[in-house]
């Protein structure tokens, strides 16, 4: 029933934004009754909060089944492809965790939005990581290189669930591929290494 919340309200916020979600609609969306939901959560911006730590939490389940192999540069290929593969799967939990659907007086301030799910962005941080210390990638921070493939990412996502890429397949073939692989020989890495690890980027998806 706790996912049937979540899943509930962030379908509401995804479609009608804040205006559009009410205890009476999540619940009913649900099937179940508002005493439940703040027997649950206890509050609307409790369960608006829960929604975005449930986004978070797949993204992270993502991440762990990503192998590690001996080459760094064709493991990011796998957190990219992991990224993907949630975002895909959770539309409406993707575009509320990360504030492309408006939560209004529901979004966080400050240090709780740079914190939430922050160890995800840390996955991305330490893959980079690997391939730094690899000789792959220029010595930059692991947050800077981080925080450049997480917009890219992102960038491509929104613009794929918004319909700009069909079938969405030749999207992740003609662009995200592509993109991802300029950048990262952008940040250092070598055209034929790159070009050679990024041949298994993106196989299954």
């Amino acid at each position: 029933m706790r996912l049937r919340l979540l899943e509930s309200a962030a379908r509401l916020l995804a479609t009608e934004g804040p205006s559009g979600l009410s205890t009476r609609k999540v619940a009913a969306d649900a099937g179940t009754s508002t005493m439940t939901l703040y027997a649950q959560f206890g509050s609307m911006p409790d369960l608006v909060q829960a929604v975005v730590d449930e986004g978070f939490a797949r993204l992270g389940e993502e991440f762990e089944r990503v192998p590690r192999t001996d080459d760094p540069v064709a493991d990011l290929g796998g957190i990219f492809a992991a990224y993907v593969a949630n975002a895909r799967a959770n539309p409406d939990l993707y575009v509320v965790m990360f504030g492309s659907a408006s939560l209004g007086g529901y979004r966080g301030t400050g240090d709780n939005i740079l914190h939430t799910g922050r160890y995800t962005f840390d996955v991305i941080a330490e893959g980079l990581k690997r391939a730094v210390d690899a000789g792959r990638l220029d010595e930059l921070h692991p947050t800077a290189l981080a925080a450049q493939v997480w917009a890219a990412l992102h960038g491509y996502m929104v613009l794929e669930l918004a319909g700009y890429f069909r079938p969405p397949d030749a999207g992740v073939r003609n662009v995200l591929r592509p993109m991802m692989r300029n950048l990262i020989i952008g940040l250092g890495d070598s055209r034929e290494a790159a070009l050679q690890s990024a041949n298994s980027w993106f196989a299954d998806t």
